[in-house]
């Protein structure tokens, strides 16, 4: 049959997705991204505007207590288990994984700062630090912003990632 067949997002289905995704060393194309996001990450659905009221000439007057809102200001997404809205996606980029496809640079900057997160992907604990400096220079380079703020940037996400909440009290157990 030539019928396409049509799938559904999974935030629309009866399964019920977990609230953080990861993508480890991710090796695919910018357009996957996009796709990932929009299937994974589905926009809230758009409510009805209310129409404003209109005065004796017909122009549009805004309601006492009410300010426009600048369309060109982005919403803020964040997404909690709590949400309806489906997961956040996160993806991480290993340099002896990644870095050797002359794509990955585009892939990155496709993803964004707020999905990313820095990973080494080593086995051996002492090649780490290095690795992790190079990821540091070039994917700071990528974004134009210092190694300090994508250090920033991406410990947040991974605490999004795996839910921590650094003001949370922690437990500490003694054996013995």
């Amino acid at each position: 049959s030539g019928k396409k067949k049509k799938y559904a997002s999974p935030s629309t289905t009866k399964h019920k997705l977990p609230p953080r995704i990861y993508f480890h060393a991710f090796g695919g194309k910018a357009a996957t991204v996009i796709q990932l996001i929009r299937l994974l990450e589905p926009k809230p659905s758009k409510s009805k505007k209310k129409k404003k009221p209109r005065d004796a000439d017909g122009e549009t007057k805004e309601e006492e207590g009410s300010s426009a809102q600048d369309s060109s200001i982005p919403s803020i997404r964040t997404p909690t288990p709590e949400t309806p809205l489906g997961p956040k996606v996160y993806f991480g980029f290993a340099p002896i994984v990644n870095f050797q496809s002359p794509k990955t640079l585009n892939v990155i900057r496709e993803v964004g700062l707020e999905r990313l997160v820095l990973e080494t992907d080593h086995e051996e604990a002492y090649k780490v630090p290095t690795t992790m400096k190079e990821g540091l220079r070039v994917i700071s380079e990528a974004f134009n912003i210092t190694e300090e703020d994508l250090i920033r940037i991406t410990n947040k996400n991974t605490q999004d990632l795996f839910m921590y909440d650094s003001k949370a009290p922690t437990v500490m157990h003694r054996s013995g």
